[in-house]
């Protein structure tokens, strides 16, 4: 649970905010290549220069590195100063893709300062057969915890040793 919890995140920070990468080794400094994150909507995107704020509608697509986000709204708020993303508040049928991992909710709000995501509205995350859910499930990524709540459900299908009859979760 501890792996896909910090998969999921990783996801999550990754498609908020554009990720740098070293390329290759090189004699002297390390060349960094930005990566691009892509979003795209098949409705208008209301960008409100005043209150530092974009608005991307119907079927929106987070392409990025780490995964997708599929959502049908997307509000991203900036900070004019530092010319970063503070916030991103993702509505409607909310889905997260990273690898074997998905999370579902009706929204997940990213509030990237304090690296804290909180899926609402039904959440669940799978992992192959594994499935966490709840009213509220937040991640803290630099804390490398998650809380679900309240009413969780956890569920967890055993492994098979393959050296042993016994059946492990771990």
């Amino acid at each position: 649970m501890r792996f896909l919890f910090i998969l999921l995140l990783v996801i999550f920070y990754g498609s908020c905010v554009v990720a740098e990468e070293a390329n290759g080794k090189s004699k002297g400094p390390e060349k960094i290549e930005r990566v691009p994150t892509v979003i795209t909507c098949s409705g208008p995107l209301n960008v409100d220069y005043n209150n530092n704020i974009a608005i991307l509608n119907n079927d929106v697509f987070v392409e990025d590195k780490y995964g997708n986000i599929r959502a049908d709204k997307i509000k991203l708020i900036f900070n004019k100063d530092k010319k970063k993303i503070e916030r991103i508040e993702a509505f409607g049928n909310v889905e997260i893709n990273q690898e074997d991992k998905i999370a579902t909710c009706e929204e997940a709000v990213f509030i990237m300062e304090s690296r804290i995501v909180v899926l609402t509205g039904d959440p669940v995350v799978k992992r192959g057969t594994d499935t966490i859910a709840g009213e509220k499930i937040t991640f803290y990524i630099d804390e490398n915890r998650m809380v679900c709540e309240p009413g969780a459900k956890l569920i967890i299908f055993p492994k098979r040793d393959k050296d042993s009859s016994e059946i492990s979760i771990f």
